[in-house]
């Protein structure tokens, strides 16, 4: 009885909300198109809060698609805030494909997690001692990367901070490979997030990680002075998905209180202020002028303007370059090797026009010299998507999403450590998808230092616990 009428409140609450949206939006003239869109997102929220234990991933991803995708036209649309004028078939357009991508999601989502709830419980347990080791070993390897992740963004806000923000996507790479010591350092960096993704894995306690994550917050503080706020903000994300996923696994420890929420709740609005203030900054402004209300307007409005990728990618599609942008991947990492791809850096003539890269093709076309001089206009995952297969590659791409989505969420203790890593590891690119390519997970978790990593952490586990086991049988 109790949960009936637990569902019926939440599903009143769910009502009484869109009919005040439905209200407002009346009133105020929203385009009917873009209420979908909202409704949709809106019908998702509750879904994945309803259950946000085993549904966390997903919560957090639609946090990034309205943030990302959504903020700017809402600004448009509810506050009349001005806005770029697109024409009504571009605008259209965007809220079809983000209506697509959102229908998709609420069609397969629940079938791709009730697949694997079934299918997970079939599986064995990882030996305890082999955990235990290697979250000594990446814990250690962890340790040790952090020194050089952190000099790492210190180098990069040196650097943009004496040559400027826009230099950085010029002339940085360049200047990586004139010094043999700074190349070496931006390399170890790139172990940090792999090592602390498997010390994760390996599940520590509330007491065991608290240093671990004291250093990885101070890291990510570190990185806004290079200028960049994705580090932090997904960062961030991340750590909120891991509590909830540890939340979720019926343990002793509490890893999120309702306190906690809703103290998470009250500084959000404090988080994006400041986000605004220092994009402000960021781009050789006074934030001192700054009041509260605009800085919140102003963070939906600086972080929405990837919704503009949509509607430019389809005013300029048949200017585009032929590439399948879709299979970015195949340009970076290992794969470029074995298949001799030449590998493209920084923003140039040639990385935009066979870089297979969505983010520099678009940014040239649309920017040209503005472009060539560091700045752009960045990506979208469905905007790839339609760019390569049309409305088609959308639900495609989107089916596939769905399908990660639910697998990450599913807080099973009984998959593998190198599975769980896995999981843990391609987090921070599904929430940047939004904004980012739709591959990205894969070429970042196929680069040369990954894999080396990888094997360096779980090579050493095994063989520490092989040895441990001989020692064992040679002395029972």
């Amino acid at each position: 009885m109790k949960i009936s009428l637990k569902i019926n409140m939440k599903m009143i609450a769910f009502l009484l909300l869109m009919s005040i949206l439905g209200i407002v939006a009346i009133i105020v003239n929203v385009k009917p198109l873009y209420l979908f869109v909202l409704c949709c997102w809106l019908y998702l929220m509750f879904y994945a809060y309803s259950d946000i234990d085993n549904r966390g991933m997903l919560f957090a991803f639609l946090i990034a698609f309205f943030v990302f995708l959504l903020g700017r036209d809402f600004l448009q649309e509810f506050f009349k805030y001005k806005v770029e004028n697109f024409d009504q078939k571009t605008q259209n357009h965007a809220w079809i494909s983000s209506s697509i991508s959102l229908l998709t999601i609420i069609m397969v989502y629940p079938l791709c997690s009730k697949r694997y709830k079934k299918k997970i419980s079939k599986r064995k347990k990882e030996n305890k001692i082999y955990t235990l080791i290697a979250q000594k070993i990446s814990r250690i390897v962890y340790y040790f990367s952090w020194v050089f992740a952190v000099t790492s963004k210190i180098v990069v806000g040196m650097f943009v901070s004496a040559r400027g923000f826009t230099d950085y996507y010029t002339d940085y790479s360049e200047y990586l490979s004139g010094n043999s010591y700074l190349y070496i350092i931006s390399k170890m960096e790139l172990i940090m997030p792999v090592a602390w993704c498997i010390y994760l894995a390996t599940l520590p306690s509330k007491k065991q990680i608290k240093i671990p994550l004291i250093l990885y917050i101070l890291y990510l503080i570190v990185s806004l002075g290079s200028g960049q706020r994705s580090t932090a903000i997904l960062g961030i994300l991340f750590v909120f998905v891991y509590f909830i996923y540890r939340n979720g696994m019926n343990s002793e420890e509490k890893w999120l209180t309702k306190k906690m929420i809703v103290g998470i709740i009250l500084i959000l609005p404090f988080l994006a202020v400041f986000v605004s203030a220092y994009n402000i900054w960021r781009e050789g402004g006074n934030a001192s002028s700054l009041n509260f209300f605009e800085g919140i307007l102003n963070f939906f409005y600086d972080q929405g303007v990837t919704g503009n990728v949509l509607k430019r990618a389809y005013m300029y599609k048949n200017q585009i370059p032929k590439q399948i942008y879709t299979l970015e991947f195949l340009h970076s990492g290992i794969l470029a090797r074995l298949f001799n791809i030449k590998v493209y850096h920084g923003n140039t003539v040639d990385h935009a026009m066979y870089g297979g890269s969505f983010t520099h093709t678009l940014g040239y076309t649309v920017m040209n010299s503005a472009y060539l001089a560091g700045r752009g206009t960045g990506s979208s995952y469905i905007a790839e998507l339609y760019q390569d297969f049309g409305y088609t590659g959308i639900i495609l791409g989107n089916i596939l999403y769905s399908f990660l989505l639910a697998r990450i969420a599913k807080n099973e203790d009984n998959d593998s450590l190198l599975k769980k890593s896995i999981k843990f590891m391609i987090i921070t690119q599904l929430l940047w998808a939004p904004r980012g390519s739709f591959t990205y997970f894969i070429s970042q978790n196929l680069t040369p230092t990954t894999i080396a990593t990888l094997l360096l952490v779980f090579g050493i586990s095994y063989l520490w616990e092989k040895r441990k086991y001989a020692r064992k049988r040679k002395y029972s």
